[in-house]
């Protein structure tokens, strides 16, 4: 074999070994690579399973009014040591369904919260001494139902005039959970009532707020009822401005007194709260 040859032999082997070599540390880097993605992702797992991050808490909680998110994770026979991964959305709603503090629910679950919404049967009026509640019924008729509600009798709760299941009251009792709870300390008395003007003729439910001796009754059109209530802006700045150069009077005969009224309605384009003019009707 001439001295050439030799050299190319030397050549291939070398050539043979870089490759070897090459290909030995590409294949422990992919072995380092998926151990450390190995062990970051069992650390993830366990630190999500140990950590409160993958236990069960309440992000949003909405159509509560008494009830608060410790509550509700109870109503649902959870903990706050259960874990995320155990919980099935439809499982929690049945379980809340079936309380009697609950109406109806919604849940939805999220890698690190839940989200819930529900129609809480909460107290939200009173009418001839008898508790009414957001449904509509009357706190003895519900209990006589459901055995296990229990709520205090000594809540500070607005006098509904002339209430009545008949009508549409439980649509407005329901929908007065959107009201700021501070506005409802305010209010003395509920009504519904039809309303007649130039530009609208529609049931409207009236919330009566208690400023200083005075009584401002603010009408709000069915249609609008959930965004007027939960329109905190707009009903402090009414009741803020609420005097004899903004607002006219009319009176109320089962107060025997008059009462500041506005008008709180959609016209197409914007909602408004403006003063009654003279020659509106009203009629139960």
């Amino acid at each position: 074999m001439s001295d050439f040859e030799d050299d190319n032999i030397l050549v291939d082997v070398s050539q043979f070994k870089e490759k070897v070599n090459k290909s030995t540390k590409i294949s422990l880097f992919k072995v380092i690579a998926r151990s450390f993605f190995s062990v970051l992702t069992l650390s993830f797992i366990l630190v999500y399973l140990l950590s409160p991050m993958g236990k069960v808490k309440i992000n949003q909680l909405s159509g509560n009014y008494y009830l608060d998110s410790d509550k509700v994770i109870e109503l649902a026979g959870l903990s706050k040591r259960d874990s995320l991964l155990k919980i099935r959305e439809d499982v929690i709603m049945n379980k809340l369904n079936e309380s009697s503090y609950i109406a109806s629910s919604n849940v939805s679950w999220h890698m690190t919260y839940l989200d819930v919404e529900i129609d809480e049967v909460a107290p939200m009026a009173k009418s001839n001494g008898e508790i009414i509640l957001s449904n509509g019924i009357s706190l003895d008729t519900y209990r006589s139902r459901h055995l296990d509600y229990e709520i205090s009798k000594n809540l500070d709760l607005p006098e509904f005039i002339n209430y009545s299941e008949a009508n549409y009251s439980s649509i407005f009792l329901n929908a007065l959970k959107r009201l700021d709870k501070n506005l409802f300390k305010k209010v003395k008395y509920l009504d519904e009532a039809q309303v007649i003007t130039k530009k609208l003729d529609s049931i409207c439910f009236g919330v009566y707020f208690e400023i200083g001796e005075d009584l401002f009754r603010i009408q709000i059109q069915k249609s609008i009822i959930l965004e007027g209530l939960g329109n905190k802006d707009a009903l402090e700045s009414a009741i803020n401005s609420c005097d004899e150069k903004t607002f006219s009077t009319v009176k109320v005969d089962e107060l025997g007194k008059e009462v500041y009224e506005a008008i709180y309605y959609y016209d197409g384009v914007s909602y408004k709260i403006v003063s009654l003019k003279e020659g509106s009707r009203y009629y139960e």
